[in-house]
Formats: C-alpha cells, structure tokens, sequence
C-alpha cells in the first residue's frame, strides 16, 4: 500500500507543477486525534525528499494541524531531515490560526471551515474480458441476440437460480433492463466442486434492443459468459459468472456493475463505438455485492464477511485482526499512560529540585559573613 501512495504523492506533485508553474502549494496535514499508530515516518521522510530533490520551489508552506505533544519526540527527528529554510516553512495551526494559510471555504468543517465533503469510497470497475461482441449491421446484431438469448440460457441454469426464483420475487426492475438478482450474487462452495457459479439474469421488457456490459472489482477471480452483448425486446439472457477456485475467501470485498444502454435500430455503429460515444446520462448502472455460502442444493451458511460461521478461514482471520487491534489499543493506551507518569514524574522532580534550590539559598544567605558578624557584636555587647 505504501509505494502505491508514493507513487500517488509523485504525480500529484508532477501534475501541479506542470499545470501550474511556478505557483506554490500549501500542504496540510490534519493531526486531529492522531496516535502513535498513525505515525509513518518513511512516508514523511519521502514527502520531505521529493520536496528537497525534485520539487524545491513548490513549496510555500507545511501547515501540521493540532499536533498532539505526543509527537514532540517525532517531529525533532524530523527537524533534523530539514534545514533552516525548510523549517521556516512548517507552520503548527489550529483551528484559530489556521484561517491565516487557507480560506474558510477550502477547509473542511471540524477545522473551522465550511466545506463538508465526506470521502467515500467507490471501488473501481474493470472489464470482465471475454471479448466484445463487434457488429458493423443489424443482420450481425440479430445473429448474437438469438445466440445469447437461447444458448446462453441453457447454458446458464442451476440450482441456485431455481432457489432464488423459489424464495419469492428477487428483481431489480430498472429503466432499461430487469436485474435477477437485486442486490447479492451468492456463490455456494460444494465439497465435490472446483467452481461455484452464480447467474444474473437480463430481462428487456421494452420494444427495442439493450446492449449490456459486465464489470467487476475483480476481474482475475471470476470467468464472465457472456460479458457483454444485447437483448432484444421482449427476451431474457442470463450471465453466467464462475468464481475460480482459490478466491473463497475474499469473495465478499468484490462487486459487479451491470450496465444497460439503448441501442437504436438504424445503428451501423459497432458495439465499442456504441459505448464510446454513449452519453453517461443514457447508460443505466446497478451494482451487485458478492457473497459465499457453504452447503447442499437446499441452501447453506453464508460465509462473507459478518458470517459466524466457526469453520470458515474468514471467521478465523476476523478473530485474528480483532485481536490483533485490541492489543494494538491496548498498547497505544499502555504508551500514552506511561508518557503521562514521566511527565508527571518530572513535575515532581522539578519541584523538588527548585525546593531544595529554594532552601540552600535560604541556609547559605543565614549563614553569610554579615550575619555572623552581627551575631559576634550582639554576643559582645552583651
């Protein structure tokens, strides 16, 4: 994960100097409730060397927002990478001060600013391969809808279908296309199976063709058959999709992406060229979640992640990273409590030592030459 981020930050940084010459960036690190496992010190390291080698002038400054003291420690180390010119540039702001750097408008809202932006993830959709169906007239194009809407179906049938279709409408019913199912693909490992397989099923309840296209998370993992094509008006195909043996257990991170648009008849475009110059706002898109179960024809215990399944190697590894994040908490507690008893343990021993400083003045100034001196006079006058 760490070189992809660098390899982030790298063109991040080519792409503002390109594009903006000579105009200064200010980077901002928010710090807000960091703790010591946040901490990455060869990414900072590599921020500070591009900024040294590559990217000198790019620079205006490096704004550290809210700072825990925990990190004093850390950031003298860092000082140290630098010089004084760099460390001129490296502003500590909060939520008063740092409204001097960047506008109100461009910081988010728990720093003092007005932008609410919340990121999102969306993972990303590749093709599922197979190869596209490339029709220069309509006479092809009604070649592969008889194709895919006969062969394609025999082809496609099983037992998990017929389970679905028992358990009651499961239908996603959309502008272009009916999707089976609506929302999960499930994938049922048998003990005497190299392959689980699961199909989605197309159905064109409107009086002109619907060219299709299937994308994954994950294309490595899953053969797709077929991944693209058309249904003609008044018919259903059905996708049939095999999870290649090996990927059990990280089925439930992947989802697929069904995309549906409308093809006119008098089109002699081909069907890359039909997606190229399609319109986003005329391409309808659904996503489908990935799951696995475990049984026979009647059904089984689903396997993704949240299962309690005791058996599966995904439970197991669950338990492991829970484990492994308690004591990871556990530990960070354990630091912050021992940071606080050395800075506690220097108050006290600073205050005894300004006590005991305190009272050797105190004795020595008793027992200065004058006041022995004025004592002997008073003994002698007496």
């Amino acid at each position: 994960m760490l070189p992809m981020i660098k390899q982030f930050f790298g063109y991040l940084m080519e792409q503002q100097s390109i594009k903006n010459p000579g105009q200064q960036i200010v980077l901002l690190f928010d710090m807000a409730g960091a703790g010591l496992s946040n901490l990455d010190m060869e990414l900072i390291k590599f921020i500070i060397n591009c900024f040294k080698m590559y990217f000198p002038d790019l620079l205006a400054y490096m704004l550290i927002f809210e700072m825990p003291w925990l990190f004093s420690a850390a950031w003298k180390l860092i000082k140290q990478m630098l010089h004084a010119e760099a460390v001129k540039r490296i502003k500590f702001v909060t939520k008063v001060d740092v409204l001097e750097y960047i506008d109100k408008d461009e910081l988010f809202e728990h720093m003092g600013g007005t932008d609410k932006y919340e990121y999102k993830y969306e993972p990303e959709m590749f093709d599922t391969g197979g190869g596209e169906p490339d029709f220069p007239d309509s006479a092809k194009k009604k070649n592969l809808n008889n194709s895919s809407g006969a062969g394609i179906m025999k082809a496609g049938r099983g037992a998990g279908l017929s389970q679905r279709r028992g358990k009651g409408d499961n239908s996603f019913r959309g502008r272009l296309l009916t999707i089976c199912p609506a929302e999960e693909l499930e994938f049922v490992i048998q003990e005497d199976s190299q392959e689980a397989s699961d199909t989605i099923t197309l159905k064109n309840s409107l009086p002109y063709n619907i060219a299709f296209k299937v994308k994954t998370t994950s294309p490595e993992k899953y053969r797709v058959r077929p991944s693209s094509g058309y249904v003609k008006p008044g018919s259903e195909t059905e996708v049939v999709i095999h999870l290649q043996q090996g990927y059990q257990n990280t089925v439930h991170k992947d989802k697929f992406l069904v995309m549906a648009m409308e093809v006119a008849h008098e089109s002699t475009m081909t069907f890359s060229q039909l997606w190229k110059s399609a319109q986003k706002d005329n391409i309808m898109e659904h996503k489908l979640r990935c799951v696995v179960s475990s049984g026979g024809d009647e059904g089984g215990t689903e396997l993704g992640a949240g299962a309690g399944h005791k058996g599966s190697p995904v439970s197991q590894v669950d338990k492991k990273v829970d484990v492994l994040l308690e004591k990871t908490m556990r530990l960070e507690r354990n630091v912050q409590y021992l940071v606080w008893s050395q800075a506690g343990m220097t108050v006290i021993l600073l205050a005894i030592i300004i006590y005991w400083l305190m009272w050797a003045d105190t004795a020595t100034s008793s027992r200065s030459p004058d006041s022995q001196s004025q004592h002997c006079v008073n003994n002698y006058q007496k």
